[in-house]
């Protein structure tokens, strides 16, 4: 992989893990963290194992924020579970 890809990538999951780490019910900014998601998506198959462990301990902390939100109906609670309904849906 191109050294620009694996850079693109890692500053995704870096960005990714930031925005789980610091969501808020009324931040209004968590469709940015769908859309960043939704990039690291498109592009598992070019993670390194490393990497995908990685999103795995993202991911996991996501999960646990759309449980503890499961109520709020906010837009940020919204869209947060609509990204936990991309990584449940996700296989790699």
């Amino acid at each position: 992989m191109p050294t620009t890809e694996r850079k693109t990538i890692e500053s995704c999951l870096k960005s990714y893990d930031g925005y789980v780490d610091f969501w808020s019910d009324d931040a209004g900014d968590t469709e940015q963290l769908y859309k960043l998601r939704d990039q690291i998506h498109d592009r598992l198959s070019e993670l390194n194992p490393t990497q995908k462990a990685e999103l795995r301990k993202i991911d996991d902390k996501l999960l646990k924020l759309v449980g503890d939100n499961r109520e709020s109906q906010s837009w940020d609670a919204v869209m947060l579970r609509k990204t936990g309904v991309l990584v449940k849906d996700e296989r790699y």
